[in-house]
């Protein structure tokens, strides 16, 4: 039988695994996705993509944390704590990477890189503008090999400034620092300490002036997940998204698998008696890449941080000169290939012709 020690350890090292809500996972939308993200970011080689499935070596598997901001879907959840501290009218986020060898263990995450932009924007929905950081060497930890915090951060304060937005404060303390700010905190702090996984749901205590907290995690993960896009302060103006899908009217041939697979509605078939027409909500993009996967005329391209050039792709409706079904094609393609559909301009349909004799 398996001694004491060895069952703590067991336990402390699955609650350092990741949740894996599966059927979020782009895998399990499309056969055909090819995104490896969760593999490539992985430092340890844990995640293993081949032919039959996605696997985790969870014996691999260190709990860093690093793929959970890289899913475009959200499928991947860590459990980490983050401290939301309220100080003279002002909220700010404070955490620390386990490699600071932080004395306090509340706040600490097992790695600042593992904070995603959505998370970030989540908080700064929430009035979180604030943030105060301390790590280990970055440089030299593999962890530290890829995309940080301080990355997502800068890259989210250029667009809060061109849309007019109060930008994010952040700044890197040295261990002594952060660790005397935290404690100077926590004085003022009132009510129990509450574990958490993800940010974007997490309730602040508004008749707080002074103090810390940890955010309830939600009570279904499931509900918790929002495009980035839709996180974003409102602006007349014309913005960047996240994630902009665009469609080659040259190249598309009306087939709507880009819209039936999407799973969040990005691109929108609608449809009138005379005409019909593509919608692209960026708004509404994860960056999947589900679109890009499914199209075999390579006609949709995601791009990132872009502003809208093309929001509609109106669209002809035909009728088949040779099977006379209705299809529809991008407008500037009315006339193409003798106003056949998709299947009839592929196929000569008067190569074998046979005359029934009775």
């Amino acid at each position: 039988m398996p001694k004491l020690h060895e069952l703590i350890e067991h336990a402390r090292q699955e609650e350092k695994l990741p949740s894996i809500i599966s059927d979020r996972c782009v895998h399990s939308i499309i056969e055909v996705a090819n995104c490896q993200s969760c593999v490539e970011v992985c430092p340890k080689g844990a995640w293993v993509l081949d032919d039959e499935a996605l696997h985790l070596d969870t014996a691999a598997c260190d709990g860093c944390g690093l793929c959970a901001p890289v899913c475009s879907e959200g499928a991947i959840t860590i459990q980490h704590q983050m401290m939301i501290g309220h100080w003279q009218g002002s909220s700010l986020a404070l955490c620390a990477c386990e490699y600071a060898h932080s004395s306090i263990k509340d706040g600490i995450i097992p790695c600042l890189h593992a904070v995603g932009l959505q998370e970030i924007m989540g908080l700064y929905q929430q009035g979180i503008m604030n943030w105060v950081v301390t790590a280990g060497n970055c440089s030299a930890c593999e962890r530290g090999q890829g995309s940080h915090l301080f990355d997502r951060l800068n890259l989210l304060n250029r667009i809060l400034k061109k849309r007019g937005n109060r930008r994010i404060r952040f700044s890197r303390r040295s261990l002594l620092e952060w660790q005397k700010m935290t404690l100077s905190i926590s004085e003022y702090a009132a009510g129990p300490q509450l574990s958490r996984r993800g940010f974007l749901r997490g309730i602040l205590n508004s008749s707080l002036q002074h103090g810390l907290e940890l955010l309830e995690p939600p009570s279904d993960g499931k509900n918790a997940f929002v495009p980035p896009g839709q996180l974003l302060p409102k602006s007349t103006d014309s913005q960047a998204w996240p994630n902009l899908p665009i469609i080659d009217i040259r190249a598309c041939n009306g087939c709507d698998a880009c819209t039936r697979a999407c799973p969040h509605q990005a691109i929108q078939l609608i449809e009138s008696d005379d005409r019909a027409i593509y919608q692209l909500n960026p708004e509404a993009c994860t960056g999947c890449g589900v679109c890009t996967d499914i199209c075999d005329q390579r006609a949709v391209t995601l791009h990132k941080w872009k502003e809208v050039e093309q929001q509609l792709v109106m669209l002809e409706k035909i009728k088949c000169h040779s099977c006379g079904i209705q299809f529809h094609l991008p407008s500037v393609q009315s006339g193409h290939a003798g106003n056949l559909c998709r299947i009839c301009s592929q196929r000569n349909h008067h190569k074998n012709l046979y005359q029934v004799l009775n």
